[in-house]
């Protein structure tokens, strides 16, 4: 939950089997509704993570209940990244991003993943302004 009191989570499609989830946002308008944030891999499965105060929500896809990738999604300007990797530059494309874990406010990701030397490390994503 961010300080505007905006929930991010995940809801099931069917609610008798809850590996079919949808990534969604709990805006506090009184409804009780939530938001399916439109992933457009085969599947749409996830889990959102995270929304920072300025509404960027990062979260997990995944396809027959193994996670494949990573989300980031703005709120405000109903943007869709479905692939983290692809806003690092140039050297960091042979790093394979497993998950990500949380974001603060100045929009840094934290990650775990490959390096390039095979090795599982935990990273830090910063955005360049």
């Amino acid at each position: 939950m961010n300080d505007r009191k905006i929930i991010v989570g995940a809801s099931p499609a069917d609610p008798w089997d809850d590996s079919n989830a949808r990534p969604v946002v709990w805006v506090p308008n009184g409804s009780g509704s939530y938001e399916v944030i439109p992933l457009t891999l085969s599947t749409g499965n996830g889990i959102a993570k995270h929304i920072d105060a300025s509404g960027v929500v990062v979260g997990l896809v995944y396809k027959h209940q193994v996670r494949t990738g990573t989300f980031i999604y703005d709120l405000n300007s109903d943007t869709l990244i479905e692939d983290l990797l692809t806003l690092v530059p140039e050297g960091g494309h042979d790093w394979s991003l497993a998950r990500v874990w949380d974001m603060n406010d100045k929009g840094q990701i934290v990650c775990t993943g490959t390096n390039p030397q095979g090795q599982q490390t935990i990273f830090v994503l910063t955005p360049i302004e």
